[in-house]
Parts: C-alpha cells; structure tokens; sequence
C-alpha cells in the first residue's frame, strides 16, 4: 500500500514535471509572441516617425517659401555707398562685386543686419552687384548702376526765427530729393522736393513750445549727400513797444519797451535822427521807459532786441 501510494506520488510528480515543460514550452512561445508583436510595433513606430519626420520637412518648407527674402537699401553720400541688409534669418556673409569681377565676401557674424561702406568706381555705368548668404547658404542678388558724380556738396540748411514760429530755409548746388525733420516728440515728417525749383525748400515749423526741445533737419540731395542738423529751440516773443501820451502834457511822449527775457538793445529815431542805448552792453532789462518831446508832425521810430535777438520795429507820426 505504502508502495503503491509512493509510486502514485511519483507518478504524481512526474506529472508535476512534465506539467513545468509544458509551462516552460509554454513561455518560449509567448517570448516568440512578444519579439514578433515587438518587431510589428518597431516597424508601425518607424511609419510614425518617418510621417513626423515628412510633416516636420512639409512645414519647413511653407516656412520657408513663406519667409520674406532679405532687404538691401543704399544710401549715398557723394561717391560712398551705405549699404544695410536686412533679414529675418541669421546673414552668413555679404558680397560686392564691380562689374562683373570677383565677389569679395564680408562676414555678417550670424546677424539679422548688416551695414558696409563701398566706394563707387570712377567712370560711368559701374555695374555693382550684390549677393546676400544667410545661415542656410541661401542666396540673394541684387544689381545696380552707379556713376562716379561730381556732386560732393551736401546740402545748406538754416534755422531762423519767425516769432512765434521757426523758419527753415534748405538749398542745394544741384537738385535736392527731401528734407525730413523732427521737432520734439512729435513724429517726423518729410517735405519732398518742388519739381518747379528742386534746388530750394522753404517750410515753417510752428507750434514752437517755450521750454527747449530738439529740433534735427536731415536733407537729402539728388546725388544722395546727406547733411543733419541738430539745434535746441524754444519758443520766444518779441518785444513789444508802445507809445504812451503824457495825460498832463501832450508833447510829452513815453516810449515804453518790455520783453519777457530781457531787453539787449533800444534804438529810437526821432525825425531821422539816431538815438541809440550802448551798442556793447546788454540793457538786462525786461522793461525800458524812454519819454521824448514831441511836437506836431514828429515821426518816432523805435527798433528794440532782445538777448535771443529777436527785433521789432515800430513806427508812429504824431
């Protein structure tokens, strides 16, 4: 009985054993199983990417083809060319070539903007040829003629005062292309050339306000010579004179003078005759009282200044 019962255990066991090939067997398949779906999965996952991968290029490309081409402007100055790139992408390096020649290559230090100065070629009709390279070894061209030109001569501007206001008088040798100016804070403006005298333009600034403020003029001829102005103004009034009539004696005339940031200088003419207050010392007054005899037909003529030179001349027959 004992025998048989061992023997069944064994059996028992056996079973046992062969139940943990089975598991074992078992195991080996599922580990086929999961390479092959592993396998599966790796190559769908590489189909993923590889989409990714073709939508990224896609929207490269429209960001590409949606990118604005750099911006080349040249500014002249006589015979100097100011040349300034501009671009939306890091610029690699800049090339100038004269007619046809060489192109000689300027580092742009992976900057958006770039700026050289290049001096034309005498002669005329001097080919220049420009090639912009950005980070991507993209390129961009651009051509121009340029003569050499005898004009050199920037522009003459002057600043006067027209009280209240301010007088700018801009002229040029040649033609003039415009004048720009800026007076404050208040935005700038540009007066284009009058086609019927380009050599010449005239404008009024008014609105001048008493606390000082810049003024900067910039005026451009046709040869492109630039020349700036830089001035601080504010706004000044004249003197003001006036003819008072003595109340207790009529031949009695006071010739009264007052100006809010003081007298320099008060002239009077009576019938043509000078009278003059000293030509070399500021009178330092906001306030200057005259009284002058007068009689029937008399002509008083009064010139006053102020330290900011302003004049004013007044006339009166009695």
């Amino acid at each position: 009985m004992n025998q048989i019962l061992q023997t069944e255990q064994v059996s028992n066991n056996n079973k046992k054993f062969n139940y943990s090939n089975y598991g074992g067997t078992s195991r080996k398949m599922g580990v086929d199983t999961i390479i092959k779906v592993f396998a599966i999965m790796l190559i769908v996952f590489g189909l993923l990417l590889s989409g990714d991968g073709a939508l990224a290029l896609s929207d490269s490309a429209k960001q590409k083809a949606a990118q604005k081409i750099p911006t080349v402007e040249v500014a002249r100055k006589g015979n100097d060319l100011t040349v300034t790139v501009k671009s939306e992408i890091p610029l690699r390096s800049v090339g100038f070539a004269w007619n046809g020649e060489d192109f000689r290559y300027y580092s742009a230090l992976q900057k958006t903007e770039f700026k050289n100065v290049i001096r034309v070629l005498d002669g005329d009709d001097n080919k220049l040829s420009i090639v912009v390279v950005d980070y991507m070894n993209k390129k961009t061209n651009y051509k121009e003629k340029y003569s050499s030109v005898p004009d050199t001569l920037e522009p003459e501007i002057k600043i006067g005062n027209e009280d209240p206001n301010i007088k700018v008088v801009v002229t040029d040798d040649t033609a003039l292309d415009h004048v720009t100016y800026k007076y404050g804070d208040e935005p700038e403006r540009t007066i284009e050339a009058p086609k019927d005298n380009p050599k010449r333009i005239e404008f009024i600034i008014d609105n001048i306000q008493a606390s000082e403020q810049m003024l900067i003029i910039e005026a451009v001829d046709s040869s492109q010579n630039h020349k700036e102005e830089r001035q601080v103004v504010k706004g000044t009034i004249k003197p003001k004179i006036e003819f008072v009539i003595d109340e207790n004696d009529s031949t009695i005339v006071s010739v009264v003078v007052t100006d809010n940031e003081n007298l320099q200088k008060v002239v009077i003419y009576i019938d043509g005759k000078r009278y003059s207050t000293p030509e070399d010392v500021s009178l330092n007054l906001k306030e200057f009282i005259q009284k002058v005899r007068i009689k029937a037909g008399t002509v008083l003529k009064v010139e006053a200044y102020n330290v900011n030179e302003q004049m004013i001349q007044e006339e009166k027959t009695f």
